[in-house]
């Protein structure tokens, strides 16, 4: 299979894209230490260049060696991409052969990262996808016998639930370690109403969340953001195609 170098390709497709000079990618640290190592990746620019391949770290640097195989003709292709940031939600990298800049937002699971290149501001189908080795930091089992970790989960929330339609709370999420039950303090964006009542524990494990709703006898399911304080889920009762889900951030 020929190779060749992604600079060689894609050169003349970003020729319009906007050029950014070099900046130290500093210690970028999701999850603790862990960067993760090897990434998944999907990424198109028009119908007719669209590559799957990996993203794989070099070392403990925040720079990643691209492989690609062009679905049009197999043929592949190599380049490099450092990871400049990862704020909150929002992850930045660089492609280094024509320093164009990737922004992507990181998804509910905690790993898959959807967005678009500068490029994408003149081609319609145009984007990227790329599904992230890396782990939050090692941890213990969240919950285990009915008692939560606050070292871990800490012990109050702020929390967006939209998994009920015609509802859009904002309110705490208040933890008890001992018991692992969680009391809520909501009010309805839409009608000012408050509402509140408890929810529990499920046994959970890694950057896993699970809280059973008891009036439901569902589940919350939610991860742990790289960033160690965001978690974002969704819910057994939510249903396919409707704008449904929740986030917290740990407050303490």
């Amino acid at each position: 299979m020929p190779e060749r170098s992604l600079k060689t390709l894609l050169s003349l497709l970003f020729a319009c894209a906007i050029l950014f000079g070099q900046n130290s990618a500093g210690d970028i640290r999701p999850g603790g230490k862990n960067l993760g190592h090897k990434w998944r990746v999907r990424d198109w620019i028009g119908r007719d260049n669209q590559f799957t391949g990996t993203w794989t770290r070099r070392g403990d640097s925040s720079s990643f060696e691209m492989e690609y195989v062009r679905a049009s003709d197999h043929k592949t292709f190599f380049g490099v991409m450092t990871l400049l940031s990862v704020e909150g939600a929002t992850v930045t990298l660089r492609f280094e052969e024509t320093k164009v800049i990737y922004r992507g937002t990181i998804g509910p699971d905690g790993r898959t990262i959807r967005g678009k290149s500068e490029t994408c501001q003149i081609k319609t189908f145009c984007g990227f996808e790329a599904v992230a080795d890396w782990q939050v930091a090692e941890r213990k089992t969240l919950v285990s016998k009915g008692k939560a970790d606050t070292a871990i989960l800490g012990a109050v929330w702020k929390v967006h639930d939209y998994t009920s339609e015609g509802f859009d709370y904002h309110g705490t999420w208040t933890i008890d370690p001992k018991l692992g039950l969680i009391t809520f303090d909501y009010k309805n964006s839409i009608d000012g109403k408050a509402a509140n009542g408890v929810l529990k524990f499920a046994t959970s494990h890694g950057n896993e969340v699970r809280i059973l709703n008891p009036g439901r006898k569902k589940l919350y399911h939610g991860f742990i953001q790289p960033d160690g304080k965001t978690i974002k889920g969704t819910a057994e009762w939510c249903v396919k195609g409707r704008k449904c889900g929740w986030d917290a951030f740990i407050v303490k």
